[in-house]
């Protein structure tokens, strides 16, 4: 990101309403569609998530369109933790950051906490910044299914102290997580031998 976007951001941050937290569009360069914001996760988002072919089929209620976003400014409920800036007012309002996370949900677990404290996140589409998704946790975190485990514990996480589930839901999670693994790293398995066939 360069120096002005960041002053902007700075900038803006001082002047919208109840202002918690403000980022812009993300342009990410790790071949993957990434959201510059989202909606924040009910339970049955939290599920969809884990059945990724499910969530496919089905549609990602989470994503916001692209007539939500056509302004200049955007009011949204949760901004990606890769770039982003957070007055300290609202810090301190919602008591900062959960240490019982790792990796993952912290924006969920945020972006929830700002708006109990009476906050409001903002995205600034005509300002961008670069992203390269996972480079860091994947030289961290060499095994997919290690970071699927992190994420899982966050989701978690999430779903029991924010949402307030029950053991019912609490069992399905953990049911639908191993589902979702096990498709995904069959589904992974098999565009590897795709590409192998396909370079020799």
């Amino acid at each position: 990101f360069s120096d002005d976007t960041m002053q902007l951001l700075i900038d803006r941050a001082g002047k919208l309403e109840k202002c918690g937290m403000v980022s812009c569009t993300m342009k990410c360069h790790s071949g993957i569609d990434l959201p510059s914001a989202w909606k924040l996760y009910e339970y049955k988002d939290c599920i969809l998530e884990q059945l990724m072919i499910l969530r496919k089929l089905l549609g990602d209620r989470t994503r916001y369109s692209k007539e939500e976003l056509d302004a200049e400014v955007v009011k949204v409920d949760v901004i990606p933790g890769s770039f982003y800036v957070l007055t300290s007012e609202a810090y301190l309002a919602c008591d900062g950051f959960d240490i019982n996370t790792f990796l993952y949900y912290e924006e969920n677990i945020l972006a929830r906490k700002l708006r109990q404290s009476g906050y409001n996140s903002y995205l600034l589409t005509e300002l961008e910044y670069d992203h390269y998704h996972s480079v860091s946790i994947s030289n961290t975190f060499s095994s997919k299914k290690k970071r699927f485990d992190i994420a899982r514990d966050s989701r978690l996480y999430y779903m029991e102290t924010y949402l307030k589930i029950g053991e019912i839901k609490k069992v399905f999670a953990k049911i639908t997580y191993r589902i979702g693994l096990f498709d995904y790293l069959v589904c992974d398995w098999i565009r590897s031998i795709i590409r192998g066939c396909l370079n020799k």
